[in-house]
């Protein structure tokens, strides 16, 4: 299968919250080993797609891998932008958050790593977010692949 015909595959996953995604990343990170920088260059612009329009989760796996293509030599033209704009996005939802948060219970928020997303933490910052948004787009659960 072609690189360009995997990262379309790895995008339209990811923007849809596919459960192939979990298989697709690792056989598009083998087939980056030998792909030639111009290559990597042309699928650029998918994955800078997906970057912008997949869950923060998901989207994330997408610019690291290109971040290791422009470390090979990729152009990273296509991609600078859908990055920054992502990172700034879930940050500001982060802040949002963790704003909500401290009001809300007057202590730091929760360990990501002994706690998962729950109703409960919803619970306790939605009477504190009033109009703010976390970021534009829900970050839904899902472990890394």
């Amino acid at each position: 299968m072609s690189l360009s015909h995997l990262v379309d595959q790895l995008v339209r996953a990811a923007v849809i919250e596919d459960r192939s995604f979990d298989g697709l990343l690792p056989q598009l990170m083998e087939a980056s080993r030998t792909a030639s920088p111009t290559e990597m260059g042309a699928a650029m612009p998918r994955m800078a797609d997906g970057i912008a329009e997949a869950p923060p989760n998901l989207g994330g796996w997408l610019a690291i891998v290109t971040g290791a293509w422009i470390e090979n030599g990729a152009d990273p033209g296509a991609a600078g932008p859908a990055v920054v704009e992502r990172i700034t996005d879930v940050t500001a939802g982060a802040l949002t958050f963790a704003n909500a948060w401290q009001e809300a219970t007057g202590g730091a928020p929760p360990d990501m790593e002994g706690e998962q997303p729950s109703q409960q933490i919803f619970d306790t910052i939605a009477p504190k977010l009033e109009d703010r948004a976390i970021g534009t787009r829900a970050c839904p659960p899902t472990s890394p692949p």
